[in-house]
């Protein structure tokens, strides 16, 4: 059912290691209702401890892994933790986050990975002393994911079922899959590459684990054994996102010719927006079996749209859902037409010096206008989002490159190289003239630990 970095995990294995730790939560104290914290990386226990959480009525938080001892600390505060699960990795950020005061409500911390220490039980020898036995009376419990902290600090966001004034039976878990599981190959085997704290990492590896799919995963994000490992476990389906397309077409030649691909039916993308070169270069590569979502942490999915309709319709994101409705409000909540749409509020952090072409030609078929996002720039040519965004997949000469991302643990790639070079003359989707900007590398910031 799950294999990582260090070893493997059967489904036998993987039932008798969820009811201990359920029997284990019990006999401490955990009683439903109750959070824990895990802070372990792509691993195996992460899934063992989550899953133990969704049968004992308990919320479980995936909490970032670059997350300093600080945010940790804010976030078990905020979300009420009782229990901390960490992986051997993260041990010292997590043993300087207990100290805080804020983490006095922690009455169980448990380490895997790793022996005992301090601050930690052994995850292995806690598991031992706890009863195998199918746990009595399971309840519902989930996740509570926090957002990225773009507007401030981090907040939790519960779903409805687990903070139902009714106690539900852990199977309502298969009714939410089977939904997220439209689009995915049940059961199959998910290929895991991107951190399991995100929420769309989390729904489309975890859920299809309750419709009987196994899980194969990364730690870390290396395309060339990416490759390896989809051949090697014949992987059906994977959750990526635009840099990772990118790193993938940027291998070699002779690295992507050894790829079969044959196994891989479905390839999920979004969280981000993807230039149409980069995407239409996947497809070419993999074949139309790209789909893209657009969606929210605090909303779930609202729309999906596959590879032959997004290359009839480059730049969409698909229609909403069948269980959705797209609309349009002002600052006092009333609804607007639906032609109208407030650029302004496309963004949740501010961006210095950005120019917005609006291109009010752009209107489909539907009465709905497509807004152009291009070359949006700052004047200081230090921060970029989102350059080769385009609705009609146009190209814009002045913009070298685009790239936004969460370097991976050691990745120093963005302290290496520029992501843009701003035109000096005006363009159109630039706004007014720029000045040709010389980026160059004069220091290297520190990393802590976690990454960050």
């Amino acid at each position: 059912v799950l294999v990582d970095d260090e070893g493997t995990r059967t489904w036998a294995e993987f039932d008798e290691r969820v009811n201990r730790l359920v029997n284990g939560f019990r006999e401490v104290g955990l009683t439903a209702g109750q959070t824990v914290a895990i802070v372990a990386g792509n691993r195996r226990e992460w899934y063992e401890a989550s899953f133990a959480c969704s049968h004992a009525g308990l919320i479980f938080v995936p909490v970032n892994w670059h997350w300093v001892a600080d945010e940790i600390a804010y976030v078990v505060e905020d979300a009420e933790v009782v229990c901390v699960v960490a992986g051997h990795r993260y041990a010292g950020e997590v043993a300087a986050a207990l100290e805080d005061q804020r983490c006095a409500g922690v009455r169980l911390a448990l380490l895997a990975g790793g022996g005992a220490t301090d601050h930690f039980e052994s995850l292995e020898e806690f598991l031992s002393a706890q009863s195998p036995a199918e746990p009595d009376n399971q309840v519902l419990g989930g996740p509570m994911f926090y957002t990225s902290g773009t507007t401030g600090r981090p907040k939790g966001v519960k779903g409805a079922l687990i903070t139902s004034a009714e106690a539900l039976p852990p199977e309502v878990m298969q009714l939410v899959s089977a939904g997220f599981n439209q689009v995915v190959p049940v059961p199959g085997t998910t290929a895991l590459c991107g951190p399991i704290y995100h929420s769309g990492q989390w729904a489309f590896s975890w859920l299809p684990m309750v419709e009987g799919s196994s899980v194969v995963m990364q730690h870390k994000f290396d395309p060339a054994g990416l490759l390896e490992m989809i051949d090697q476990h014949q992987a059906t389906n994977i959750h990526l996102v635009p840099t990772q397309f990118k790193r993938l077409l940027d291998l070699p030649d002779e690295i992507r010719n050894n790829y079969d691909g044959g196994s891989m039916e479905v390839v999920i993308h979004g969280a981000a927006p993807c230039p149409p070169t980069v995407k239409r270069g996947m497809i070419d590569w993999w074949g139309p079996k790209v789909i893209e979502y657009y969606g929210a942490t605090e909303g779930g999915i609202i729309s999906y749209i596959d590879s032959n309709e997004w290359l009839e319709r480059g730049g969409s994101v698909g229609r909403p859902q069948p269980d959705v409705e797209v609309i349009v409000v002002d600052d006092d909540g009333r609804r607007q037409p639906a032609l109208l749409l407030l650029v302004a509020e496309l963004f949740d952090h501010p961006l210095v010096g950005v120019d917005i072409e609006r291109d009010r030609n752009l209107v489909d078929d539907r009465g709905v206008e497509e807004v152009d996002l291009t070359a949006m720039v700052d004047p200081t040519g230090l921060g970029v989002d989102n350059c080769a965004l385009t609705a009609r997949d146009r190209t814009y000469p002045s913009v070298a490159d685009a790239d936004k991302q969460q370097p991976d643990d050691g990745d120093e790639r963005c302290d290496q190289r520029p992501v843009a070079a701003p035109s000096s003359a005006s363009g159109k989707g630039h706004g007014r003239p720029r000045p040709a900007i010389d980026l160059r590398l004069t220091g290297r910031c520190g990393r802590a630990p976690s990454g960050r």
